[in-house]
């Protein structure tokens, strides 16, 4: 607990030590989103005996979406500590609010820039990767009848056999 007792009445000392709370409190969601945002853990893993099939889930939210969702969280709690004044111009709230803006467009703007690739991404699989009317299994069933018509040592069915398809790993 970090303070021992809270006093019944209200005088300066209290609010003092709200006020102490409050600031650790803040304090600690900062220094966890700037963690989130260097991409590190908040408690390391601990490494005492390597074993080969102990599996750890990522938390590095590294992703843009993930950066500007936290760089936003900072700029908000940063607005709410009053005693919040740096003296470096790039990093006071109104460079961090602009920062946090121009984070938010260009982030809008790739994804807006990317959804025609989403998109002629989505149509390739389906041509390619369709189960029995995409492009990859009607090459093997095409490789299947070369092999039964002239043979697996014909030179027909060897030169077909060279060109590989395959599937995506799921």
């Amino acid at each position: 607990m970090l303070i021992k007792k809270i006093p019944y009445h209200f005088d300066t000392g209290f609010f003092y030590e709200l006020k102490f709370v409050k600031l650790l409190f803040v304090n600690k969601n900062i220094e966890t989103i700037a963690l989130k945002l260097q991409g590190k853990r908040a408690t390391p893993i601990t490494k005492t005996t390597p074993s080969p099939t102990a599996k750890t889930i990522s938390t590095s939210q590294q992703s843009y979406d993930m950066k500007y969702d936290n760089m936003n969280k900072m700029a908000q709690l940063l607005a709410t500590i009053t005693s919040y004044t740096p003296n470096e111009t790039d990093v006071k709230l109104p460079a961090i609010n602009t920062l946090v803006a121009s984070m938010k467009t260009q982030n809008k703007a790739v994804s807006t820039a990317l959804q025609p690739v989403v998109t002629a991404r989505n149509t390739r699989n389906t041509i390619l990767y369709t189960d029995t009317t995409g492009l990859v299994d009607i090459a093997k069933e095409v490789k299947k009848y070369i092999k039964s018509v002239n043979g697996p040592k014909s030179p027909e069915f060897k030169q077909a056999s060279k060109i590989k398809f395959t599937k995506p790993r799921k």
